[in-house]
């Protein structure tokens, strides 16, 4: 998608690869994709690759040749466990993400790193970080991960933890660190830094977490209190070990929104911004705004910064948003537009 170079003009759009199914390809490719320094893009389907039509697999997009107009795509890495959220592109061009199932026997799930073909090779090489075994370490991550300025990943998980069982029979979800090894050791340490109860800090985290500055985590949980709520995980104080999270929001449904599935996002001044699946007048689903406390104050404020009303503008924002250095935020509906079938949008200030 292309902005218009000149106002009134609609956004010019090509398609860089079509999915066509099968083990040479790949389908449902559900989640974002990234780019590294070269312009090559990854991300993940679904479905598809070596192990079709179920697994999934890792997918890169490279850039045409000169003269050329036709990007050409090839699988990375093929998964039986379908791979989920968006991947992230670390040091050397190692690609880290998750799966949903799989990890290996009995696992519930893995973290993975995909490490680039050394000089004269063409095959990646996938390493498992960790497999979950769904009990209290965490059961099925569905986003993807953030990673902060020491190598450690951060992420969720959908089901998992201890005490409760949020649908009666699996945990709420967890927040989980993931560190890298000691010198001259080879595995990964998995910490859980909270686990989630249903109640008050809501329960089943969907969406991944953004980092700020001072190593604090932000995120979203889709039920409890009663419809989801919006949190932020602080790092232990000096001499303590224990996370400390704080519910900023909870969505109530109505006017005020219901079941955050997208990641929050940040701007300069620490505004958090965000999208409800459902709520709002006419419950399609809000864009919203999460505003620190002023000087004195403990207490987020929340804005509604846009109502979906089911018509041209969409139906259901199911994914987060992304904003650009003018304000505006762009996002999309699973549902709705002209044909029906969703809309790519653009929120203005």
């Amino acid at each position: 998608l292309k902005p218009p170079k000149s106002s009134g003009r609609p956004w010019g759009y090509r398609i860089l690869h079509a999915f066509t199914r099968g083990k040479s390809d790949g389908c449902k490719p559900l989640d974002g994709i990234v780019k590294d320094p070269s312009g090559t893009f990854y991300g993940t389907t679904q479905n598809g690759g070596t192990y079709y039509p179920n697994g999934g697999k890792v997918f890169a997009l490279t850039p045409p040749a000169a003269g050329s107009k036709e990007w050409t795509e090839s699988i990375v890495h093929s998964f039986l466990g379908g791979p989920t959220g968006s991947l992230i592109v670390g040091r050397d061009g190692v690609l880290y993400g998750t799966t949903n199932t799989g990890g290996g026997d009995g696992a519930e799930g893995s973290v993975f790193a995909l490490t680039p073909p050394a000089k004269g090779q063409t095959s990646w090489t996938e390493t498992t970080l960790y497999a979950f075994q769904g009990g209290a370490d965490g059961n099925g991550p569905t986003a993807g991960l953030v990673k902060d300025a020491k190598g450690a990943l951060y992420g969720t998980t959908y089901y998992g933890g201890t005490g409760t069982k949020c649908d009666g029979s699996q945990g709420c979800g967890t927040v989980f660190k993931l560190s890298p090894p000691a010198r001259h050791q080879t595995a990964w340490t998995e910490t859980i830094l909270y686990t989630f109860t249903g109640a008050a800090d809501g329960g089943n985290p969907w969406a991944g977490l953004a980092l700020d500055k001072s190593g604090a985590l932000y995120g979203t949980t889709v039920y409890g209190n009663p419809g989801g709520t919006a949190f932020k995980l602080s790092p232990p104080a000096t001499g303590q070990t224990a996370w400390t999270l704080s519910t900023l929001h909870a969505f109530n449904g109505g006017q005020d929104g219901a079941y955050p599935y997208g990641t929050l996002i940040f701007d300069s001044e620490g505004n958090l911004y965000g999208t409800t699946l459902i709520g709002g007048s006419a419950d399609y689903g809000t864009a919203f705004e999460l505003s620190p406390p002023t000087t004195g104050q403990s207490n987020w404020t929340e804005t509604i910064l846009y109502e979906f009303l089911g018509g041209s503008d969409g139906v259901f924002p199911y994914g987060g948003l992304a904003r650009d250095a003018a304000g505006n935020l762009f996002g999309t509906t699973s549902e709705g537009g002209a044909n029906g079938v969703g809309t790519i949008y653009e929120i203005t200030p």
